[in-house]
């Protein structure tokens, strides 16, 4: 049996979630579709950054462990998250889950909980625009000192 735990398994459930919730998204007057939302490239990165964002700000800890910055690679510990430079990114930075180990299961399963509700609450608060969520916070909030890559 999966743990549930994997990015995929992230992605698949706020995947779901938005559907059964009926949730329309936008980055400005952009329709993005749930799949955009939640991927590893796109919005993802700045949505779990948001989440670790609200966690520090409230001084909570899930699992103790600090955070460490080694050149284009930056993990946080504690929600078990590297970000990885990446030109193809839509942010510049793509997203994904250290993999704990069978006997780190309760863990691993305390981080996607972590993950999964304050993905739901950091969508819940932001701004609608007629009726759908916008996305164009995220990048400013989570990634202020990463420049969104250019169109061409």
């Amino acid at each position: 049996m999966s743990m549930l735990t994997g990015y995929a398994d992230f992605e698949s459930i706020l995947i779901k979630t938005a559907e059964q919730e009926g949730w329309e998204f936008r980055d400005g007057d952009e329709a993005v579709g749930a799949d955009a939302v939640f991927n590893y490239q796109t919005y993802g990165p700045a949505l779990l950054r948001v989440a670790e964002l609200e966690l520090a700000d409230r001084g909570i800890t899930v699992s103790g462990f600090p955070y460490q910055d080694r050149g284009d690679v930056t993990t946080v510990e504690d929600l078990g998250l590297v970000y990885t430079s990446c030109h193809d990114a839509l942010m510049g930075v793509e997203v994904s889950f250290i993999e704990e180990s069978a006997s780190e299961k309760t863990l691993a399963y305390k981080r996607m909980i972590y993950r999964l509700a304050l993905s739901i609450a950091v969508l819940k608060s932001l701004p609608r625009i007629d009726g759908s969520i916008d996305l164009s916070l995220l990048s400013a909030i989570a990634f202020d000192d990463v420049p969104r890559p250019e169109n061409a």
